[in-house]
Parts: C-alpha cells; sequence; structure tokens
C-alpha cells in the first residue's frame, strides 16, 4: 500500500537516513517519526509536513499523494535550520482548510510558481535577442 508513511519511510531509506536524523532534522521525536512512518498517526501538520520534505529532498505534495514534480540537487534545501513557516498564512489556517480549497490552493500556488519560472524557450529566446 502506498501511503505518506510508506514514501517517507521509501524516501529516508533511499537518504540513508535513520529515523532519528529525520526526527532531529524536523524537530520532532524518533518516535513520533516511527508512528508516522507506520500510519499510527493522523497527518503532519502542514509545517512538519514542509520540514519533512525538506529534510527528504521532495516535495509536500509527494508525501502526501505520490506526485513529483521537482527534485533537490545534493545539498540543496529550501528550508534552512530553525526558519520559521514562509508564509504569511498561519500554518493553522491552511491546517483546517477543507480539502477541496486545499487542493484550490495548491492549484494556485502550482500556476503562480510556473508563472514566475521563464520557460526554457523564452529563456533562449532571451539569449538570442541580447546577442543581436
Amino acid at each position: 500500500m502506498n501511503t505518506i508513511g510508506t514514501r517517507i519511510q521509501r524516501q529516508r531509506e533511499i537518504l540513508n537516513m535513520s529515523t532519528r536524523q529525520l526526527a532531529e532534522a524536523v524537530g520532532i521525536s524518533n518516535a513520533a517519526v516511527t508512528k508516522l512512518e507506520k500510519d499510527q498517526s493522523k497527518s503532519p501538520s502542514a509545517d512538519n509536513l514542509y520540514k519533512l520534505a525538506v529534510a527528504l529532498k521532495t516535495e509536500p505534495q509527494y508525501l502526501l499523494y505520490g506526485e513529483q514534480r521537482f527534485s533537490f540537487s545534493e545539498g540543496v534545501t529550501r528550508l534552512q535550520p530553525n526558519s520559521k513557516w514562509p508564509f504569511s498564512v498561519p500554518v493553522d489556517v491552511i491546517e483546517n482548510l477543507k480539502p477541496h480549497d486545499l487542493a484550490q490552493l495548491n492549484r494556485i500556488m502550482d500556476a503562480f510558481v510556473a508563472g514566475c519560472t521563464p520557460s526554457r524557450n523564452a529563456h533562449k529566446a532571451d539569449q538570442r535577442r541580447k546577442a543581436s
């Protein structure tokens, strides 16, 4: 069965991390990691999900749904140690969204990020214009 727990465990094992190392990276107990991997606890908070994804060099979307769109280069993370939630919307507001609303928020964020990221063709066209 492909659950959030199996994806956390699989990704941790790919990175050769112990549960203790993952727990320290996220700021939760070793027992909490074990419970998450065995699907014996509710889904992690949005803040912890984000920290898990960073520590496991993947995306929160992959951990939740098994979908991954991006990968981290070696040594690259999005969240530095001791960082706080990076958005102005409080974590508890995100955590309390209905599934439909959360899906809509994800679509909006995906579209926003895609719009902020220049396509390869646009980048090549810009380079050609500058060269001429």
